[in-house]
């Protein structure tokens, strides 16, 4: 089965984050400026096929393109390299 992830990206300023998961066998944390990458990494996606992220032309060129810092989409493609990513505007 094909592993499809779907998501927005916005406008807001994305500083780093630690996000966790509370877990039985142990929690697990994640540091990163992005939730999409973080869920990806808790939703253990290693094999994922496609990651769909709709953006504004804001939110492009404020968080998907890389700044000063790297933008989503060169954080994806560092961690998924073998797996078709899109940003497609809304």
């Amino acid at each position: 089965m094909k592993k499809h992830f779907i998501a927005t990206l916005g406008v807001g300023s994305y500083g780093l984050t630690q996000y966790r998961t509370f877990e039985k066998d142990g929690d697990r944390t994640y540091e990163t400026r992005f939730i999409q990458d973080a869920l990806l990494q808790f939703l253990d996606f290693e094999n994922i096929d496609r990651i769909t992220i709709f953006v504004t032309d804001k939110a492009k060129t404020k968080n998907w393109d890389d700044t000063e810092q790297p933008g989503l989409e060169s954080i994806l493609k560092n961690h998924y390299p073998k797996c078709k990513i899109e940003c497609l505007r809304i």
